[in-house]
């Protein structure tokens, strides 16, 4: 605040946070983009390098305006950091531990906040703490050459080569072996499920809104993350519209099928039928 001369300015203050949400929002289609286009193991280190880079440019900032659009900057192009560590790490496991890891995953923004206020009590000036916070991150990039890309990500791709040699350095490591049954499912996939014969498939926009399910699907989940980020940034808004977006975002819960112990789409035409009798004997 006394570096910005904010003490009078609480609107001022709570901007910085108001941006920060914006960034995230915005930062998902992108994170999306490029984990489905060029892997799971590349948005993460893209997402990783970007916050580590505006973080520590953010802490030599000369004025407010400056800090806030490096603040919009870095949650825009890296706050995907989550995204892309949450699928990644789910796309390691199968659906039996799928809860665990996303509960665990989702646990470190405890731990994060922990972190924080230990680096916040031990570092009162404020650029060192960012400096603290963030230049870490930068050894998260040598993860590109220790983590093996997502078998899941692969085997969508095609990359049926590469994903058995990742198969066979886990089961190595773990003491194990995969059967050659077991790998040849693995690398033969039964076709996707068909919803509708047509030889020019649509692209991701126009599919999206051909169809009522997918459609219900992208106009629902956001409404969830707003109400989530409510209870993280909840300062200043009113207990109506608080109590009110919870409560829509429960009774949205019930227009989406259940997907306990179902496996994750692979294509469009999946996540449309998912939810339904034959998917679940496709899958099965």
């Amino acid at each position: 605040m006394t570096s910005f001369d904010l003490g009078c300015q609480e609107w001022l203050r709570v901007l910085a946070g108001t941006l920060s949400s914006v960034g995230t929002l915005l930062v998902l289609p992108f994170t999306g983009y490029v984990s489905d286009t060029f892997g799971r193991r590349v948005a993460l280190v893209i997402s990783v390098t970007n916050l580590a880079l505006f973080g520590v440019i953010r802490a030599f900032s000369v004025n407010y305006p400056m800090y806030l659009t490096l603040q919009l900057l870095q949650t825009t192009l890296g706050g995907g950091t989550f995204s892309s560590s949450y699928i990644f790490a789910t796309e390691f496991v199968g659906p039996k531990y799928r809860v665990l890891t996303s509960a665990t995953c989702t646990s470190m923004f405890a731990v994060g906040q922990v972190i924080l206020g230990s680096v916040a009590w031990l570092i009162e000036p404020w650029r060192y703490m960012i400096l603290a916070l963030h230049i870490p991150c930068f050894l998260i990039i040598t993860y590109y050459w220790i983590l093996s890309e997502s078998v899941r990500w692969l085997l969508s791709k095609k990359k049926y080569d590469k994903a058995r040699k990742v198969l066979e350095r886990v089961a190595k490591r773990n003491g194990t072996q995969i059967s050659e049954k077991s790998m040849h499912a693995l690398m033969n996939p039964p076709e996707p499920v068909k919803i509708v014969d047509d030889a020019d498939e649509p692209g991701l926009i126009k599919a999206i809104f051909r169809s009522r399910v997918l459609l219900r699907r992208v106009c629902t989940t956001p409404i969830w993350w707003i109400t989530t980020t409510f209870m993280d940034y909840w300062a200043g808004i009113p207990s109506v519209m608080f109590g009110g977006m919870g409560i829509l975002s429960g009774i949205l819960v019930l227009t989406q099928p259940e997907t306990l112990g179902t496996k994750m789409p692979d294509t469009l035409a999946e996540a449309e039928a998912l939810g339904k009798p034959e998917f679940k004997v496709q899958k099965d």
